[in-house]
């Protein structure tokens, strides 16, 4: 039978991951990731740490993790080793087309890290040189846009090399509904002069690859630090911290005076895990029309034909708490999908 999982949050589809490696069927490394998302969902957790000996306890992980950020433990811990991100035109990411790099834990506090320079990393404060990194784990990124329905790009949706290589891989198939339409949450939340207060506090500047020292890295790391200070501060019915820089404390008074007119008991905690993942980019934002998502329902399904069966298939609906995927269409889609993978494969157990 081909196992498939339906969850509401992305990282719950980790927990039954676990648990088929931990009842031996699934392998228990060595496995590639083919992931359809408006999200690449690899940000590193920012609390989850280690023990001495470089392990990472399952029910930590689970409740460290959310729906960003759920991909990169399972990297650290072997059995993941490579990521295929396919995404829709819409999603807008800084990263390389093909991409290779460390996932390890640091030295100094035995969290988290990856040694890719890129500015996904660097924004949040996940990178560390890989000489500070112990247990490194090898990760294999690649990333494949799927153009418009009226573009005249190629129609195919990856090189025919990686066809080959899934083709001999030992891959999971992992869909967010997302992939088909998705909303940005945060700009729903917010209005727009609170949206826009919060990507000017958490911009970041990143410096030239040329220039990628441990003091312009530390710059980010404390900025980082002082908000997260500063909103707890506020959470706790302290003292509004100051800044060495009169504008940014305007604009943090400015937003915290708002928010808690709207509701005195505001999480500003919270706010501040939203803030470091919408600095310098905006989430995806775009609902498909019903022909989109049947071009999209079509493209996935020109791929999954040339491959062998996946070893499982995990899918997110990502509407009950954030509405991701718009609440009005998550159940059309979801049906959709369903029905490709009873019509691809023989013995399907949803």
């Amino acid at each position: 039978k081909l196992v498939v999982y339906v969850v509401e949050n992305h990282n719950e589809v980790l927990e039954p991951l676990y648990r088929l490696i931990g009842k031996k069927k699934l392998p228990f490394d060595g496995m590639c990731l083919l992931h359809f998302d408006s999200h690449s969902d690899i940000s590193v957790p920012q609390k989850l740490y280690t023990d001495l000996d470089g392990n990472l306890n399952k029910y930590e992980v689970f409740s460290a993790i959310s729906i960003e950020n759920w991909i990169i433990p399972s990297v650290y811990s072997g059995h993941i080793s490579e990521v295929v991100w396919v995404h829709p035109y819409w999603t807008h990411q800084s990263f390389d087309t093909q991409t290779i790099f460390k996932v390890g834990r640091s030295k100094l506090d035995n969290s988290l890290k990856v040694s890719s320079t890129d500015n996904y990393f660097l924004s949040e404060d996940s990178h560390e040189f890989e000489e500070n990194l112990s247990d490194c784990k090898t990760l294999q990124f690649h990333l494949h846009c799927v153009p418009p329905a009226n573009s005249n790009a190629k129609t195919e949706i990856i090189s025919n090399d990686l066809i080959d290589s899934l083709q001999t891989s030992r891959f999971i198939l992992d869909i967010d509904l997302d992939f088909f339409s998705t909303k940005n949450p945060f700009k729903h939340m917010f209005t727009e002069r609170q949206y826009e207060l919060l990507q000017n506090i958490y911009k970041y500047h990143p410096p030239l690859k040329s220039d990628l020292k441990v003091s312009e890295i530390d710059k980010r790391k404390l900025q980082i630090q002082f908000l997260e200070k500063y909103f707890t501060s506020v959470q706790k019915g302290g003292v509004l911290l100051k800044s060495n820089n009169t504008k940014l404390d305007e604009k943090l008074k400015e937003l915290v005076d708002s928010l808690k007119q709207n509701d005195p008991c505001y999480d500003f905690e919270w706010l501040h895990e939203i803030g470091t993942g919408i600095d310098d980019t905006n989430l995806p934002d775009h609902v498909s029309s019903e022909h989109e998502i049947d071009y999209l329902i079509s493209y996935l399904e020109k791929l999954l034909i040339r491959l062998p069966e996946p070893l499982v298939v995990l899918i997110s609906r990502l509407v009950f708490d954030d509405d991701y995927c718009p609440a009005g269409q998550v159940d059309n889609i979801q049906e959709k999908v369903l029905n490709l993978l009873k019509t691809l494969y023989k013995n399907v157990d949803i």
